[in-house]
């Protein structure tokens, strides 16, 4: 993965990398030809537009205190549904922001937020 800007990684085969601020945690969008759903992008680093909708659904990884527990020997808590839902710069999100949609689990559903920058640890090319 390529840093692209201070918003997004590349990712090869067509792959946009960014950070959600409500899973904590990177997603990604794969756009041009290819095999799998693809998404449109407006091509801009800084203030990316992607469509339809972006849905990403699963688990919640576990917390650093779960890891640990498990680690000791303790059992694994039940999983937790993960279900993240958004815009990112259309459907009223403006190129850059972020609507997180009510059918969101986590604490930002049905905010407006502006894409965050990328955690440290995804900021070089290594």
């Amino acid at each position: 993965m390529a840093q692209l800007s201070k918003h997004l990684r590349g990712v090869a085969g067509g792959g946009l990398t960014y950070w959600c601020q409500g899973c904590q945690e990177a997603h990604t969008v794969w756009t041009g030809d290819g095999p799998g759903p693809r998404w449109t992008w407006n091509g801009d680093v800084d203030k990316p537009v992607f469509g339809p909708s972006v849905l990403v659904q699963g688990v919640k990884r576990l917390t650093d205190e779960q890891h640990a527990a498990y680690m000791r020997g303790e059992p694994l808590p039940e999983p937790v549904p993960l279900r993240c839902h958004t815009f990112v710069g259309c459907n009223g999100a403006k190129p850059g922001e972020v609507i997180f949609l009510s059918d969101c689990t986590h604490d930002l559903a049905g905010q407006v937020l502006p894409l965050p920058e990328l955690p440290d640890f995804m900021r070089s090319d290594t």
